[in-house]
């Protein structure tokens, strides 16, 4: 059971986030929660990272510094969960902000409707082309996963958890990008639902160039192959990926009709085309990059 007055241990990975940091940290030292904690990882940054977090160890007794030297945003969350005193873990990513009220408003069906998991979702913060196309995609792919107030999918940019769950169940140190997605493949098999609630927004910085789009679908799909490698002869985890739409994407009909469905795009959908066309394309390498790593 938790406390009806829980500490929150908030967890902030970064790497190379001098351009975000600030603005991130200055939000969440903001907060109108009253007992938290704010453990930011240093991902063996080369940048100004560091300098910025021992600003902010100045400013307040509720930040704290952990160094990890694995490179990864598991290994770094893992990090910072190793040492996370609260009962209630949330986590945020370092290029985004939360408003004032965010802790509270997150860890509230916890702490009042017994629920396990959080989580909230994310508006653009950048405003160009890229950005936009990425606001748009997530929430229609979002919208696809909720069902009755829960939803079928984990983003750990803006969440909270029971702190004995993760703790139990930790993320994935082998993978470098979509450990959130293997963590919620593992709850999903424990009967574990995670209440939704798309009001909660943090600001975000999404993707806001080709490469910037092209690489994190590459990781993503390269990760997904990875995760599916390991669950697919896992028969407690057979029904979970049958119903999983991005596990549906590893299909070879996917890969078959990729050329005509792009074609398609820029006929019917000249304006969305370029990101469309881009995030699958960058999606499906990142598959097929896997599997030569897989059968090798």
């Amino acid at each position: 059971m938790i406390s009806s007055k829980p500490k929150i241990s908030l967890i902030i990975p970064v790497y190379n986030g001098e351009k975000t940091l600030v603005a991130c940290l200055n939000s969440v030292l903001a907060q109108d929660f009253s007992d938290y904690e704010v453990i930011i990882v240093d991902n063996n940054s080369n940048d100004k990272t560091k300098e910025i977090i021992v600003s902010f160890l100045k400013k307040s007794d509720k930040f704290s510094y952990v160094f990890e030297i694995n490179r990864g945003r598991a290994n770094a969350r893992n990090a910072g969960v190793e040492v996370a005193s609260g009962e209630i873990i949330a986590m945020i990513d370092a290029d985004c902000k939360a408003p004032s009220n965010w802790l509270a408003k997150i860890s509230e069906p916890i702490i009042l409707e017994g629920e396990s998991v959080v989580s909230g979702f994310e508006k653009d913060a950048v405003g160009n082309y890229w950005s936009k196309m990425r606001q748009v995609a997530d929430w229609q792919f979002i919208e696809s996963k909720i069902n009755k107030g829960y939803i079928n999918h984990l983003d750990t940019k803006n969440f909270a958890i029971k702190s004995d769950i993760l703790k139990r169940l930790r993320f994935n140190s082998e993978l470098l990008a979509y450990e959130d997605w293997d963590l919620y493949l593992r709850l999903k098999k424990e009967n574990i639902k995670i209440k939704f609630l798309p009001e909660l927004l943090v600001e975000h910085c999404h993707d806001s160039s080709f490469l910037e789009l092209f690489f994190s679908q590459y990781m993503r799909g390269k990760c997904l192959a990875l995760i599916l490698n390991i669950y697919h002869n896992n028969p407690e985890f057979k029904e979970i990926l049958e119903a999983d739409e991005s596990a549906r994407s590893f299909k070879i009909r996917n890969f078959i009709l990729f050329i005509p469905w792009a074609i398609w795009q820029f006929i019917s959908r000249p304006l969305e085309a370029p990101y469309n066309v881009t995030a699958d394309l960058a999606w499906k390498c990142g598959i097929v990059s896997a599997l030569f790593k897989i059968w090798r």
